[in-house]
C-alpha cells in the first residue's frame, strides 16, 4: 500500500479562510447585537429619566399651588378673627386696643414679610406665637385659666413653615367654654428630644354645637394643617387631635431632622 500524500495546500488555506471568517462574522455580529441593544437600553433609560424629571416637575408645581392655596384660606381667616377681638376692645379699653393694634401691627409683619418665605426661624414663628396669645388674652374670660408654655432654648437653629401652630391656638381661644368654672387654655411649644411639638388643650362642653370637631371653620384648619404636614414633612412628622371627656387636645410633633434644612431668604 502506498502511503497517504500531503494534503493539497490550497484545501487546507480555504477552509483555514473559512473559519477564520465565521469566526469573524460571529464574532462582530454579537459586538453589533450589543452594541444595538445597549444604544436602546441608553435611549429607554433617558427617555424614562425625562418622564420622572416631568412627573417631578408637576409634582412641585401641584404642591406649590396647594402650598399657595392653603396659605390663601388661613390668613385672611386669622385676619379677619383678629380685627375682630380689637374692634370689641375699642370699646372696653382704647389704651388696651391701642396696645393690641401695635401686637397686630407685629404680627402683620410677620405675615407680610417673614411668611412669604418656605421657612422662617422657629423662635420667630414661636414670638409670633407668644404676640397672638398676649392679644388673644385681652378679650379672655376672666375665668378661663390660661398656661402658655413656649420655650425656645434649643430652636436657634431649626426652620418652620410659617404659620403652622397658627390653627391650633386659634382654635383653643375660638371653643374654649366660656361658662365653666374650672375651664382652661393651655399652648406648649418645645423642642422634646427628636421632635419639636406644638400642644393645645382646651376645655369644650359637650353640649356645645360649636365644639372643634364639629366646627366647618375648625374641620377646614385641621384639614389645612394636615395637608401642609403631608405635603411639606411627609413621613417626619405627626398630627393627633380628639377630645376626652369635656378636654380637647391637638398636638403637632415634627422630627428635628426635617426642622434643620438650609434656609435662604430669596
Amino acid at each position: 500500500a502506498m502511503p497517504p500524500g500531503p494534503r493539497h495546500p490550497e484545501t487546507s488555506s480555504l477552509a483555514r479562510y473559512i473559519l477564520d471568517y465565521v469566526r469573524f462574522m460571529i464574532r462582530d455580529g454579537i459586538m453589533l447585537v450589543l452594541a444595538i441593544a445597549f444604544a436602546y437600553a441608553l435611549r429607554i433609560s433617558q427617555r424614562q429619566q425625562e418622564m420622572r424629571r416631568r412627573e417631578l416637575e408637576l409634582d412641585a408645581e401641584r404642591r406649590d399651588v396647594e402650598l399657595k392655596s392653603l396659605k390663601a384660606q388661613l390668613n385672611p381667616h386669622f385676619l379677619f378673627n383678629t380685627l375682630n377681638n380689637i374692634y370689641a376692645l375699642i370699646g372696653i379699653s382704647p389704651e388696651r386696643a391701642q396696645k393690641a393694634l401695635h401686637d397686630l401691627s407685629n404680627m402683620l409683619r410677620f405675615m407680610i414679610y417673614d411668611s412669604t418665605y418656605a421657612e422662617v426661624p422657629l423662635t420667630k414663628e414661636m414670638h409670633f406665637i407668644g404676640d397672638y396669645i398676649e392679644l388673644m388674652k385681652l378679650r379672655l374670660n376672666p375665668s378661663v385659666r390660661l398656661e402658655c408654655d413656649i420655650r425656645p432654648d434649643g430652636c436657634e437653629e431649626l426652620r418652620i413653615v410659617p404659620l403652622l401652630f397658627l390653627t391650633l391656638v386659634e382654635n383653643a381661644f375660638k371653643h374654649e367654654s366660656h361658662g365653666t368654672e374650672q375651664g382652661f387654655i393651655s399652648v406648649y411649644i418645645g423642642r422634646e428630644e427628636k421632635v419639636v411639638a406644638c400642644r393645645v388643650r382646651n376645655t369644650c362642653d359637650g353640649q356645645n354645637a360649636r365644639r372643634p370637631e364639629r366646627t366647618a371653620e375648625s374641620g377646614v384648619g385641621l384639614a389645612n394643617v394636615t395637608k401642609q404636614l403631608n405635603l411639606i414633612y411627609p413621613g417626619m412628622s405627626a398630627f393627633r387631635h380628639g377630645r376626652e371627656g369635656n378636654v380637647y387636645e391637638a398636638t403637632i410633633e415634627i422630627d428635628i431632622n426635617a426642622m434643620q434644612k438650609t434656609w435662604e431668604e430669596n
